[in-house]
């Protein structure tokens, strides 16, 4: 078994490699090719005049070869090759360092914040929110261990209910915390900024009436329908006012906000993600380079898919724990079933954070950045 283990982790390696040289250095593997070809087609001729008996032929090597047109043919192209690829190298550099010098510092603290609510997603852990006591470096090294770890998600939190005990006014820097972008909670503060702003209203108007009453009662006219009619409707007010108290108070309790579905969660952190892409993107527009933002969109779907699934798996979890009460024991197809979104969630968990940790290190070829040396 071990040994099994071992030549599946040397096959990945090795594809790992042929993928990087295939996607990195594709044209430099062409070019190989051509001067190989170039090479071989020269030296034939060689051989077929007679200066050479093969292509190991030593004194050949040592009496011809150094003044041979063949090897000034090869060294030119070598150099051109070698020239243009440090141009076209330096030039991407230079490049890099200006978009850097544009967008950098926004996109790292846009990196930093996505990831920190990326792992309490995962692990459900506040003070991976607090931005003062855990540093953006350690938050990086979390993300680049996930896709080599064995996820086991009985370990993630990313399935469980989340319970706000908290008030939502105790946390901190709440456009960098995904709980705000959680629907229920969104839908939560809109109700509680709605009863408040009636409240306020209700309270001035009220106000205004008893001003008004009672300096009709200074003039002595209680009396009159004028005051009867403000001191009716000064009645009406305060129950409303009374009303809007007890609805504020029973909102304050957070009582809704105590059992939030995981797919809810999920759900929070994509509108949280959405919600800072589209801010960046709008304040750089065009500056954006389309392999960022297609990345962007890439971890975007693979998100999506996670949160699907994560609802699927919840879903199916309690319909075959329901079914098992009514169903013949042996009837393993709940099993079965269940078993596939737990593998899509793997797969999405490892495929998201590897995609968070390749933009974390966008810029890692620059040596003045804040992430440096963070691939080593």
């Amino acid at each position: 078994m071990k040994n099994e283990e071992n030549i599946s982790k040397v096959g990945e390696f090795c594809k790992g490699i042929f993928d990087k040289i295939f996607r990195e250095y594709f044209l430099h593997t062409i070019i190989f090719i051509i001067v190989l070809l170039i090479f071989s087609s020269l030296f034939s001729l060689e051989i077929a005049h007679g200066k050479a008996t093969g292509y190991f032929d030593i004194n050949f090597w040592l009496d011809n070869l150094i003044p041979n047109i063949l090897a000034d043919m090869i060294g030119i192209i070598l150099t051109t090759f070698i020239i243009a690829g440090l141009f076209s190298k330096n030039n991407q550099l230079n490049e890099q360092n200006k978009l850097y010098t544009l967008i950098g510092a926004d996109f790292e603290n846009l990196m930093d914040t996505l990831s920190r609510n990326y792992l309490y997603l995962l692990h459900r852990e506040e003070n991976l929110l607090d931005y003062n006591s855990t540093e953006s470096k350690k938050i990086a090294e979390e993300i680049k261990k996930i896709p080599k770890d064995s996820i086991n998600i009985g370990q993630l939190k990313i399935m469980d209910n989340l319970s706000l005990d908290r008030r939502l006014n105790e946390y901190k820097d709440s456009d960098k915390n995904l709980i705000f972008r959680i629907p229920r909670v969104s839908s939560y503060l809109d109700k509680f900024n709605q009863y408040t702003i009636e409240q306020d209203k209700l309270m001035e108007e009220f106000n205004e009436i008893y001003s008004f009453l009672n300096e009709l009662e200074l003039k002595g006219d209680q009396g009159s329908e004028q005051y009867k009619e403000k001191l009716s409707k000064s009645k009406d007010l305060s129950k409303k006012i009374n009303d809007h108290r007890d609805q504020i108070d029973k909102l304050k309790s957070q009582e809704e906000l105590r059992n939030l579905s995981p797919q809810e969660v999920s759900i929070g952190y994509i509108n949280f993600f959405k919600n800072n892409i589209t801010e960046f993107n709008d304040k750089y527009n065009i500056a954006v380079p389309m392999e960022m933002k297609s990345s962007f969109l890439k971890l975007e779907k693979e998100l999506e898919v996670l949160s699907r699934y994560i609802g699927y798996y919840k879903w199916n979890s309690k319909y075959r724990s329901t079914s098992k009460q009514n169903e013949d024991s042996s009837n393993n197809s709940f099993e079965i079933i269940n078993d596939y979104p737990t593998q899509v969630i793997k797969e999405e968990i490892t495929k998201s954070s590897k995609s968070i940790f390749d933009l974390l290190t966008y810029f890692d070829n620059l040596g003045n950045r804040k992430y440096m040396n963070y691939n080593q």
